[in-house]
């Protein structure tokens, strides 16, 4: 036992020996005017942070975003159209039927300039009479499509 232990001992204590000359030290040292340490422009000692990780995280840092081209006819694989009647009696739909402004008023003065705006030249927002959108329709003919005269003859 005690010849096992002599020829031990010598191995742990060269091992020992060779780690702490050779070891890493914590830390970095920088053998300069700073003495390692890094000085901001203030002329204070500026500490890093420590990091959160094994490795400090770049690659967010250095990463460029890539534009997407735009949108060819051959790459829509699928596509459908819904029209829909808004039924504001739904509850789901009441903000459309707000007495003060409800939708159909805000849609029509989005629709028709001010006179501001037409002072200005102003472009206003188009409006097309048909549902795949080929035919403007212009102010004026938007005011016979939302507002005609019935008249009533009366006989006395």
């Amino acid at each position: 036992m005690q010849t096992a232990l002599k020829g031990i001992l010598p191995l742990l204590a060269l091992v020992f020996s060779l780690s702490i000359a050779f070891g890493q030290s914590i830390g970095t040292v920088n053998i300069g005017d700073n003495n390692g340490k890094k000085i901001g422009e203030d002329g204070k000692e500026r500490r890093e942070p420590p990091l959160d990780d094994i490795v400090q995280k770049q690659t967010m840092v250095n990463r460029r975003v890539i534009p997407y081209a735009g949108l060819r006819e051959a790459d829509v694989f699928w596509q459908k159209k819904v029209w829909q009647l808004i039924d504001v009696r739904e509850k789901m739909n009441l903000p459309f039927a707000y007495d003060k402004r409800p939708l159909f008023q805000i849609l029509l003065e989005a629709a028709t300039p001010t006179e501001e705006q037409a002072s200005a030249g102003a472009d206003s927002m188009r409006i097309f009479s048909d549902e795949d959108f080929t035919r403007e329709v212009s102010g004026s003919d938007l005011d016979g499509l939302l507002f005609t005269t019935d008249t009533v003859s009366v006989i006395d």
